[in-house]
């Protein structure tokens, strides 16, 4: 069988992809804290953009996963929209997208409502003050893996033979392992280390729709 190509590319959700999650971590780790972050990245998010910049002459036999993009029939206008509204991570898939790339929905909807109500929880102190750390963790872990293991499958099945794809996924995910053997994985921006600081995951499509309004 020839071989797959997909590139790995580890990101850091920035405030413009979190809907109204992103009002509630703020709150959580302070607005200077929060500003500092968004700061830093902005600008891995600008290497990013210059690195996808090179991929525009694939076409269609480029194929684009994104965490957080769920399979669904509204991929493509998700992924508009998010653009309009400042995700510098989605007007990237956009401009790929314009570019002939060929946009594939990635995660599992229902795993993704999970993921959110989650983060929801996590970020209302009085929530988070009634349930176990410990346990807390573990949830948010299994939960994870979960979703790394339908990714994997999602790539596997969508990739075709010779196919070159690129995956932009969160730094606390590790998908690498899931995949087949005959994909040829490659990391332009290193083998993500996951920070602490990654306390959220990517927004459910009706938080998307409600960050329209």
């Amino acid at each position: 069988m020839a071989e797959r190509v997909l590139h790995i590319v580890p990101i850091l959700h920035a405030e413009a992809d979190l809907g109204r999650v992103a009002r509630r971590l703020r709150d959580a780790v302070g607005e200077d804290a929060w500003r500092d972050r968004q700061d830093a990245i902005d600008q891995a998010w600008r290497a990013i953009a210059a690195w996808a910049s090179e991929l525009g002459d694939r076409g269609e036999s480029l194929h684009v996963f994104q965490d957080g993009l769920p399979v669904c029939g509204s991929a493509t206008r998700i992924v508009r929209d998010l653009a309009r509204k400042g995700s510098i991570n989605h007007r990237i898939l956009a401009t790929l997208v314009d570019a002939g790339a060929t946009l594939v929905g990635t995660e599992d909807p229902a795993l993704l409502l999970e993921e959110y109500e989650r983060v929801m929880a996590a970020a209302n102190p009085q929530r988070a003050s009634q349930v176990s750390a410990h346990k807390d963790a573990d949830g948010a872990r299994a939960l994870l893996a979960r979703r790394d293991r339908f990714i994997a499958s999602r790539i596997d099945s969508q990739l075709p033979a010779s196919a070159e794809g690129v995956l932009f996924i969160g730094m606390l995910h590790d998908v690498a392992p899931m995949l087949p053997g005959d994909i040829r994985i490659e990391h332009p921006f290193g083998r993500p280390q996951a920070p602490h600081a990654q306390a959220h995951g990517p927004i459910h499509p009706k938080e998307q729709s409600d960050a329209e309004r």
